[in-house]
Order: structure tokens, then sequence, then C-alpha cells
């Protein structure tokens, strides 16, 4: 299967990572690299569009991935 198509412009990979090499790596290969399906951020992005991933939100949360979605959360609604 080929990488998430977010993969290149993932804020999660592009800000919170860049220190936990290792973890990101792990975490990139279980979530980004084949079935993107299962991660959390995907879910969102898919759900509720581009922009309304929150930053803070870990690939493997899809408990929060679906209570983001069922509130039809945006980062608009944030400010």
């Amino acid at each position: 299967m080929a990488d998430c198509p977010n993969l290149p412009t993932c804020q999660f990979f592009s800000g919170k990572m860049e220190r936990m090499p290792s973890v990101s790596l792990y975490l990139k290969k279980q979530f980004c690299q084949g079935d993107n399906k299962t991660c959390a951020r995907w879910m969102v992005y898919s759900a509720l569009g581009e922009g309304n991933t929150p930053d803070d939100l870990f690939p493997n949360e899809p408990k929060r991935a679906y209570e983001l979605i069922s509130k039809g959360h945006s980062k608009e609604a944030k400010r």
C-alpha cells in the first residue's frame, strides 16, 4: 500500500515528533505507511476536511477522533 497522502504535510510529524525520532518512525510505520484508515488524524481529516485536524491529535487516538467527528469539531470553533 502507498503512504498516507497527508504524510508530507502532517503537522503532527513535522512538529510534535521532531525530538522523538524512534517513536516517530514507529507511528509512521504503523499508521502512515500502508493502511492509514486506522489513523485518528486521517479519520478526522476524511470526515471533516482539511484544516480541521487538531495539531495535538495523536494517530493512535481513534476514540478522540470519533468524539471530534461526532461533535463536528472544527479548528475555527475553538477561536
